[in-house]
């Protein structure tokens, strides 16, 4: 192999990786510089729930995102099977995110038929 081939492939994975650092980085300070704003109670101390709160509604807005993305890269593929499976489960996994508790009642359900 060529060692000019693979000298870039390495400084790809590389800046692939430090951009991956920055961005757990960045979304690390945000959340540490916002967490105590979410948490802060109005009178009870509740402030576990109430950052729980904050922080399903933002993991529902980054997976929102993310299918998003990948649904637009199905479609400029032309990826449609690949695209509506993906589309199932992003709705699955949406929805699981909105609501967690949907989650413990299909684990008893389901615990009780076994």
């Amino acid at each position: 192999m060529n060692i000019n081939y693979l000298n870039k492939k390495m400084e790809r994975r590389n800046m692939i990786m430090r951009a991956a650092v920055i961005a757990i980085a960045a979304v690390l300070l945000i959340l540490c510089a916002t967490a105590p704003t979410f948490a802060a109670s109005s009178g009870d101390l509740q402030t576990g729930k109430n950052f729980g709160e904050w922080a399903l509604d933002q993991i529902w807005y980054l997976a929102l995102a993310v299918c998003a993305f990948m649904i637009v890269r199905f479609l400029i593929k032309k990826a449609w099977v690949q695209m509506v499976i993906f589309i199932v489960l992003g709705a699955l996994c949406l929805f699981l995110i909105s609501s967690p508790e949907s989650l413990k009642g299909i684990g008893e359900k389901l615990f009780n038929m076994i």
